[in-house]
């Protein structure tokens, strides 16, 4: 069972090393630009907390969510119709619609996964601060 996600999974995990090893400046400039950004949303909602501008924590993560979603489409594209490892699982004999829920289930996961730890790191440098939102659920 899930042949199809630990091919992907295998697949997307030597890339990257192999990737990582190639060009390590171009990695380090992608995580601090994603550092950069976290630390920008903190410091708008800061913005908006001082001047009490309403803002709600659940509006900020869901448009953070939705931004990871336009990002699962794109993955999509390219897990499922430009990926040769996707035309060789396709071309086996289990069930092609099992085939493409084990890449949904990917790109799912993977999504959801950089969602969450990017939402903890705001989470945490919030905390940190002593920042409290009104109304927040904890």
């Amino acid at each position: 069972m899930l042949e199809t996600y630990s091919l992907l999974l295998t697949d997307s995990l030597r890339s990257f090393q192999k990737n990582l090893f190639r060009s390590p400046v171009l990695y380090l400039l992608f995580f601090s630009m994603t550092l950069f950004s976290v630390f920008m949303i903190v410091g708008i909602s800061i913005v908006f907390i001082r001047f009490d501008i309403s803002i709600a924590v659940r509006d900020l993560f869901f448009l953070i969510f939705g931004l990871f979603i336009l990002k699962a489409a794109y993955d999509f594209y390219h897990v499922f119709i430009t990926k040769k490892e996707a035309v060789y699982a396709l071309s086996t004999p289990v069930k092609q619609s099992r085939t493409v829920f084990e890449m949904a289930l990917f790109i799912f996961w993977t999504n959801v996964g950089f969602w969450a730890v990017l939402s903890g790191l705001y989470t945490g440098i919030i905390a940190n601060l002593n920042v409290s939102f009104e109304g927040a659920e904890e």
